[in-house]
């Protein structure tokens, strides 16, 4: 698999998402935003994810063959409270978007989803 980002108006990643991803042991530190312009071979990509409806409406026409999925995590920028609200706010995002990816992960792979039970 390749991944990559882009942005609708590209800005400097926010520091408080770059010490949460350091705890959970990824360094966005040199991380840097990027347009959707920038992304090497966009007509190769297959899977195309919009993390809200109006980066969808961005997207140029896709080939026939690619797969455009809008999700839509929480934003834990427009979180009002405390660090801990703030802190529930990244973990509920980053549980979402970590969750979407495996699922679709184990699609792309063919591979059963598991049943859960209530």
């Amino acid at each position: 698999f390749v991944f990559s980002s882009a942005g609708i108006a590209p800005r400097p990643v926010d520091a408080r998402v770059v010490e949460f991803m350091s705890r959970k042991g990824i360094d966005l530190s040199r991380h840097t935003s990027k347009t959707r312009e920038q992304v090497p071979n966009w007509d190769h990509y297959q899977v195309v994810i919009a993390l809200c409806e109006e980066a969808q409406k961005v997207f140029p026409a896709a080939p026939t063959k690619t797969i455009c999925l809008t999700w839509s995590p929480p934003v834990p920028a427009s979180t009002e409270g405390g660090p801990e609200m703030l802190q529930a706010a990244f973990t509920s995002a980053f549980n979402f978007l970590q969750d979407q990816i495996q699922v679709l992960v184990e699609a792309i792979r063919g591979e059963p989803q598991q049943q859960t039970t209530s």
